[in-house]
């Protein structure tokens, strides 16, 4: 196990990924990574590549638009909200998640916080056609190594497509 080849990639599948897998243990995996991007600084990391798209909105009178995806639990994708929310940035963020769990549990979290422009909702990013909408930034987090290559192209363009920063 520990002899692999770092140079080659070996991708393997994630019991998280089972289309059927348990709400509870579901959840319970969504809070796992909600303590390992809190542990890991990943929301101040995002922040830090993002805060400069954020700002220049605020010269054009209008809202950030962010879209978050595979945004699992929703977690970063408030923790960017309330980032722009305590500059004193309008902002609008949509994240999606191919799971119904995962778009609930992060509906409920923009909800506790009080978020305003904080919207979830379940969408295959790879299948699906995305919102007709243009966005100042496309982001995802922890994503990408459930992908082929192949798809991790076509999940890139897609993106760019859709939004400025990616």
């Amino acid at each position: 196990m520990f002899s692999r080849n770092l140079a080659i990639r070996q991708r393997q599948r994630e019991w998280m990924d089972e289309p059927h897998l348990d709400a509870g243990l579901h959840a319970a995996a969504l809070a796992g990574l909600r303590r390992i991007h809190w542990f890991s600084g990943t929301a101040g990391a995002l922040w830090r590549g993002l805060r400069g798209v954020a700002e220049a909105t605020r010269s054009r009178n209008s809202a950030v638009r962010i879209l978050d995806l595979a945004s699992g639990g929703g977690d970063l994708s408030i923790a960017i909200a309330e980032r722009c929310r305590a500059r004193g940035l309008s902002a609008v963020v949509h994240g999606c998640d191919i799971s119904g769990t995962a778009v609930s549990r992060a509906r409920q979290l923009a909800e506790s916080r009080g978020l305003t422009g904080v919207e979830f909702f379940q969408l295959d990013v790879l299948e699906d056609a995305w919102p007709e909408r243009h966005y100042d930034i496309v982001m995802n987090s922890l994503f990408l190594h459930h992908l082929s290559e192949e798809g991790v192209l076509r999940l890139l363009v897609r993106m760019r497509e859709a939004g400025g920063l990616v």
